[in-house]
């Protein structure tokens, strides 16, 4: 950060006050993770198999603000008649995705060339 002896501001700091308000670091890592595709399925064998099979699409899935409590709207897909498959796609809707920040502050104390202590 550009603030203390030999930085941009507060270049002519007293030895001590620079000691504790200058040479701060700062970093970051910004990690985007994008979200799993999720294919849907109806409890029941609808094709007489026994087992489950995916839902028919019956309206607009997607929800205004998706959240925790609810990421699409269920009410868009049905149970297919008997004997038929259900008409959604495997994957058709992408699940949740993640994003994280993590960040650093950290200062160097240097008692000699060699030996210091660093705050994180």
């Amino acid at each position: 950060m550009p603030f203390g002896r030999g930085k941009r501001w507060g270049s002519t700091l007293p030895r001590v006050v620079n000691g504790v308000l200058g040479g701060w670091q700062l970093s970051g890592i910004y990690r985007f993770v994008a979200g799993p595709p999720l294919t849907l399925s109806v409890n029941g064998a609808t094709l007489g198999n026994g087992t489950n099979a995916r839902p028919d699409v019956l309206g607009d899935w997607h929800v205004a603000n998706p959240g925790p409590s609810q990421w699409f709207n269920p009410a868009a897909f049905g149970a297919p008649a008997r004997f038929a498959f259900g008409n959604s796609a495997p994957g058709a809707i992408v699940g949740p995705a993640l994003h994280v920040l993590d960040t650093g502050f950290l200062k160097d104390f240097r008692f000699s060339e060699q030996r210091y202590l660093q705050f994180r």
